[in-house]
């Protein structure tokens, strides 16, 4: 084994900047700083392995490099991504913000950039350099925002989003997203824990967000100021001083977006990205559509999340295409505007897909029978030829709705997505069909397959790593391995590349998240040997997806145990018989001694189970938010199996639950 170091492409060290003096009488002198990017991992130390040479059309570049662990002899087997290199592109620019109104600047200003498709409102490209540079002077001046300072917008997807958020990040200022539909309580927390000092909002929120606000301030005592998105260009505000500079002093490690997620426990937490990631994302997002100037993407994805942040709105804003964007998703007015607007991209998650399916069989259904209307539909069948790629994100499509979606648009380049908040929305994507991918993006040959547990190929300088899992690794919180799975077995997702988040807000959030400049997914998947495609098919984190919804499940076992009947639980997530790709939680219980009386008849312990398992589901029903309720019921059980060192087996639960439901005939797989 012979050893040599240098450096990859996709992990090019630590990058070192030499920022502007900026300084102009009476204003404040800024000195020269060097500046490390935070956010990639060390140089490795590659070693040479014999190993046998992968068949043609392989996905993935496959290195093996010293692990950092010094106890830890056998290198590391790391997947680089064969995507061509965006990195000198991203480096290019220092603030996301300013790449963002260059490439606006860039086009016609008379050219159509956003479109609302309830009213039809739009805005052009000279109207967003226009409204974004407004809504900077609004918050500097009227609310001395800052560099650093964090303005929390609580918005639907309108036209208003892109200069709002764009305007605020060229300032310097710290942009927050957060759920528009959320709780007052929710809201109030995540005020506090990004320490927003402006809200800007809806006219529908208004009240919500102003209550927050009032609970924020009683527990802070900071005042935060509140403002409508659509009176933002109204609102006058003094130029920015051309000493200012928010962005242009920018540094790439500098925090720009936080937004929330489940994390793994189900709190939410703020993820930092910075000016790197989000700049990272972004390119890659545009690589990945394959976006041009002249697409039209339509997208229902909510920009409070990131992924409808870069790949729903800043993703063809870049590329100087067309945005028509839904706030409250209605499936008939969608379908029309694929047509009337010739979309060409289509961004949706997996429940859009299942509303569009039954849309079209309804509509096929009610269609008229006579000769003259048949002939009409004949010519209608594919009445969406400008659709040139649908790709879905949020949770795995399930095989039927992939064939089901592909038979609907049967000349659109259909697949999937896979990424997360912490690596800034995106890490693997379906490879595109040969016809649509411009001559920058490689192919991949090998023949697709529509199996949910297939994410596909990762995108632009990203790494991956499969660690092995050990029986006693039950959750996130349990320490790794940090050995490698054998090739073509399963193992833990560990992913890096240049979009990888900064770190949580909450500093005790971070602990064995990233490891070595690698991101723990929790996911648990495999590299197919014939394709190199990654295979996703089971995950180590705790958390339950029920209909877009993370519910720790912890927090509902904590419920349960207030009842004096319970003397041990655990809960799980098992399939939705009627969409696999989400869960539903269900509870495995424990009673306590003497609850139900051991001379009890077969027939009267079942009687006692009913009302028992009523009960239970009432109680925490009456103590959690409807996604948290016990949706997949109550069973009950002698023994929770546990680990020698008394951890509970979750998914060893979670796996017997489901082969359960499986020898029931109830469709527990997609």
């Amino acid at each position: 084994m012979l050893s040599s170091r240098w450096v990859s492409p996709a992990a090019a060290g630590a990058m070192l900047r030499a920022t502007r003096v900026l300084h102009a009488p009476g204003a404040p002198k800024k000195v020269v700083e060097i500046q490390t990017e935070a956010n990639v991992r060390p140089a490795p130390v590659y070693v040479r392995v014999d190993a046998p040479p992968k068949p043609p059309g392989f996905a993935h570049r496959v290195t093996y490099q010293v692990n950092p662990d010094p106890s830890i002899t056998t290198p590391m087997r790391v997947y680089q991504s064969m995507e061509p290199t965006l990195l000198p592109h991203i480096r290019m620019h220092t603030s996301v913000a300013e790449y963002m109104f260059g490439c606006w600047a860039q086009q016609d200003p008379a050219k159509t950039a956003c479109v609302q498709l309830e009213t039809g409102k739009s805005l052009t490209y000279g109207d967003l350099c226009r409204l974004g540079k407004r809504v900077a002077s609004v918050l500097f001046t009227s609310c001395r925002i800052r560099k650093g300072d964090t303005v929390l917008l609580c918005m639907y997807d309108t036209i208003h989003f892109p200069p709002i958020a764009f305007g605020a990040m060229s300032i310097g200022a710290t942009l927050s997203t957060t759920n528009v539909n959320m709780s007052e309580t929710m809201m109030a927390h995540q005020i506090v824990a990004s320490a927003a000092k402006v809200v800007i909002t809806e006219k529908s929120r208004l009240t919500m967000v102003q209550r927050a606000v009032k609970r924020a301030k009683e527990e802070t005592g900071t005042v935060v100021k509140v403002l409508l998105s659509d009176t933002m260009e109204k609102l006058r505000g003094e130029k920015v001083p051309d000493y200012y500079g928010g962005s242009t002093r920018s540094c790439r490690n500098d925090v720009v977006l936080v937004p929330f997620s489940a994390g793994t426990t189900g709190d939410p937490k703020g993820v930092q990205l910075s000016n790197a990631s989000l700049n990272a994302s972004i390119h890659q997002a545009v690589q990945t559509l394959a976006l041009r100037h002249d697409d039209v993407q339509l997208s229902v994805l909510p920009f409070f999340h990131v992924t409808g942040f870069t790949l729903g709105m800043s993703a063809i804003l870049a590329a100087g295409g067309t945005l028509v964007m839904q706030a409250h998703f209605d499936v008939r007015q969608y379908m029309e505007a694929l047509s009337t607007y010739k979309v060409t991209v289509a961004t949706v998650a997996p429940p859009i897909v299942a509303a569009i399916l039954r849309h079209a069989e309804h509509t096929r259904q009610h269609s008229t029978t006579d000769s003259s209307d048949d002939k009409a539909a004949a010519g209608q069948q594919h009445p969406f030829p400008a659709l040139r790629l649908l790709r879905s994100s949020g949770a795995p499509l399930t095989p039927r709705l992939w064939q089901d979606i592909q038979a609907l648009f049967p000349d659109t380049d259909v697949g999937q997505l896979y990424g997360m908040t912490e690596m800034a929305a995106l890490v693997v994507n379906t490879p595109l069909r040969p016809r649509d991918s411009p001559a920058s993006v490689p192919i991949v040959k090998k023949k697709r397959r529509q199996d949910t547990t297939v994410a596909g190929v990762l995108v632009a300088d990203t790494e991956l790593r499969l660690v092995k899992v050990g029986e006693a690794q039950q959750s996130m919180r349990d320490t790794p391995s940090g050995h490698d799975a054998e090739e073509g077995a399963e193992g833990e997702l560990w992913v890096s590349g240049p979009q990888r988040m900064l770190s949580y807000v909450d500093p005790l959030a971070n602990k064995g998240i990233v490891v070595d400049g690698w991101y723990r997914t929790g996911d648990i998947g495999y590299i197919d040997n014939e394709t190199g495609q990654l295979c996703i098919t089971d995950r180590i984190r705790e958390l339950i997806k029920y209909k877009g919804f993370y519910v720790s499940p912890a927090q509902v076992e904590v419920i349960l145990r207030e009842r004096p009947e319970v003397a041990g639980c655990v809960v799980v997530g098992v399939p939705d018989p009627l969409d696999a790709s989400f869960e539903h939680p269900r509870a495995l219980v424990v009673l306590a001694p003497g609850t139900i009386p051991a001379d009890a008849t077969d027939e009267e312990k079942a009687e006692h189970h009913a009302r028992l398992a009523a009960m239970l589901i009432h109680h925490v029903e009456s103590r959690a938010p409807p996604y948290k309720r016990l949706h997949g019921g109550v069973r009950f059980v002698d023994e929770i199996p546990q680990t020698i060192s008394g951890k509970m087996k979750r998914r060893h639960i979670r796996k017997m639950e489901i082969d359960r439901l499986i020898s029931d005939g109830i469709p527990a797989r997609p």
